[in-house]
């Protein structure tokens, strides 16, 4: 070709591959870098050094030693400089054919055989090859990826429109003219020059390059391949997308729910998407200030309690120093904690597990949250508290929330005030709805306190005995007297009343216990005592309750 190769750089590599499959291209040309596809590059094969004298011929064209920053070039099927390109690879390679037939003593059978090789009759079978690629491509642009947009820049430029015409025989400057005397069938042996070593391996198959429109400026590419080739591209798996992700995608619409049924139902759809993340996963969320921003514009105040419980935030004590402690424990170790201790009282073991078998749990239901976020949710659950009454609450169950998440605050209570809160969940509201609060309170102590000391450790084993609903408890204590002969007989009873709901059975048995303490009591009076019992409850006077019950 007349040309110094020697700052040419050819690539070959897996990274080369990849840019050229990412291209469509079996090779191409960026200045004097060469990029050819895997297997490809194969000098001293006949395809190989056609291949290989093309994309040389295209560094002649773009300047001796010219480098990649030179910039991208678009190539059409019948532009000229492919043309040249083509007549310049077809020239040496015969130049190569000739030399080797010259050189080799081989018997005319194994010219025969290379001759065969070569798909046809010597370098015209090649170039008829690229000439029908050009004829199917007609006018059409190539498409042409820029790899080194990036790294040498570039703009973008419109793509050429080239109307239909026919193709013009190339008349390069400098380029020799194309033999058309036919390669000989056998090769003249010559006895002064030693055999050439003849590769059996079969050349490597060349691909051809795609044609599409592409506005895009692309570095120099050149496809060559033959008729029934067809070019599988590699499928790009998509990057999988984190929890986090998922989750702020499932946060839209970004507006606030018209109504409380809405959110529930959009509280119930994320809930579906949470329970599938691992803890890891709730926890980058729960961590993420801005993640739960979205969630909480998503789902409004009142459902943004079931999101913290959902995701199991677990929000550490600060203590006075200022470091942070573990304080709570968290709705999945306060099941196990209730689960594992209910053992000890078989008479009890059968509500609970009838709880768990109904779903009830406090996994994705208690939350240890922040005093930022315990203004939010607070005020939601008691809108006309008092500031008094807010500092004096630890933690709640929302009753307002119909996923009655069990709510925490990090800086508050003891160890074990998430199993009085997880207890509340293993347990039917009719207590609340029948009696009121303080019953309701009073009945979920007395089972907490049955599991449990102030510090979370079995109330079997000894320790200090929780303070929470101190009253509440002690009335509850005394009443159970009337609900059976024995304490197995009475905290069964009070266990139907509290877990299943069953609330008529205090009803009935403060009538029991009259009727059995004086049997001359009228139906009237009966009636009055249990109304008055019963509203003396209900506003937590538990003085005058007890005074309202049969004597011991």
């Amino acid at each position: 070709m007349g040309a110094d190769f020697s700052g040419v750089r050819v690539h070959d590599d897996a990274e080369a591959d990849g840019i050229a499959r990412s291209v469509q291209a079996t090779a191409f040309t960026a200045g004097a870098d060469v990029y050819f596809s895997r297997g490809t590059y194969a000098p001293g094969t006949s395809a190989g050094d056609h291949l290989l004298s093309h994309e040389l011929a295209h560094v002649v064209q773009g300047g001796r030693g010219a480098s990649a920053a030179a910039g991208p070039v678009i190539g059409k099927a019948d532009d000229p400089a492919e043309a040249a390109a083509d007549a310049m690879a077809d020239s040496a390679v015969h130049r190569l054919q000739r030399q080797a037939t010259r050189a080799s003593s081989e018997p005319a059978t194994a010219g025969a055989r290379a001759v065969e090789s070569t798909g046809g009759t010597g370098a015209a079978a090649g170039t008829g090859a690229l000439r029908r690629q050009a004829v199917r491509a007609e006018s059409s642009t190539i498409r042409r990826w820029n790899p080194f947009k990036k790294l040498f820049g570039g703009k973008k430029k419109k793509p050429v429109t080239v109307p239909n015409a026919p193709l013009l025989a190339p008349s390069p400057t400098g380029v020799a003219p194309r033999s058309t005397s036919p390669v000989p069938t056998s090769p003249v042996p010559t006895s002064q020059v030693p055999q050439p070593r003849v590769s059996t391996e079969p050349e490597p198959q060349v691909t051809q390059e795609q044609v599409t429109n592409i506005p895009e400026t692309q570095p120099h590419v050149t496809g060559e391949q033959t008729q029934d080739t067809v070019v599988e591209q590699p499928e790009v798996q998509p990057t999988p997308k984190t929890a986090k992700e998922r989750f702020e995608e499932a946060c839209d619409p970004q507006t606030a729910p018209p109504n409380k049924t809405v959110a529930k139902s959009r509280m119930d759809a994320l809930r579906q998407l949470i329970s599938t993340f691992s803890r890891e996963e709730k926890k980058s969320i729960a961590d993420d200030g801005a993640a739960m921003a979205i969630g909480r514009a998503h789902l409004g105040d009142l459902y943004y309690m079931s999101l913290l419980a959902a995701v199991d935030m677990a929000k550490k004590k600060t203590k006075s120093s200022g470091t942070k402690v573990k304080h709570h424990l968290t709705g999945a170790e306060a099941d196990e904690f209730i689960t594992t201790n209910i053992e000890d009282y078989p008479h009890i073991k059968p509500f609970i597990a009838a709880a768990v078998s109904a779903g009830k749990k406090g996994e994705g239901y208690v939350a240890s949250i922040s005093p930022e976020d315990w203004a939010i949710v607070y005020g939601v659950e008691f809108p006309t508290d008092s500031v008094e009454e807010e500092q004096s609450t630890n933690a709640y169950a929302s009753t307002k929330n119909k996923d009655e998440p069990a709510i925490l605050h990090a800086d508050r209570g003891t160890p074990s005030t998430a199993i009085h809160e997880s207890m509340h969940r293993y347990a039917k509201d009719d207590v609340l709805e029948t009696f009121g609060f303080d019953l309701n309170e009073g009945m979920t102590e007395y089972f907490t306190r049955m599991l449990t000391t102030k510090n979370a450790t079995p109330t079997k084993d000894g320790g200090p005995e929780r303070e929470n609903y101190q009253d509440n408890v002690t009335f509850v204590r005394g009443m159970i007297r009337i609900l059976g002969a024995n304490k197995v007989d009475q905290e069964t009873v009070l266990g139907e009343i509290y877990f299943e709901g069953k609330t008529e059975k205090l009803e009935e048995k403060f009538r029991a216990a009259w009727k059995a303490k004086d049997s001359t009591i009228t139906a009237t009076k009966l009636d009055t005592s249990w109304a008055s019992f019963k509203k003396h409850l209900s506003d937590g006077k538990w003085t005058k309750a007890e005074r309202l019950l049969p004597a011991a």
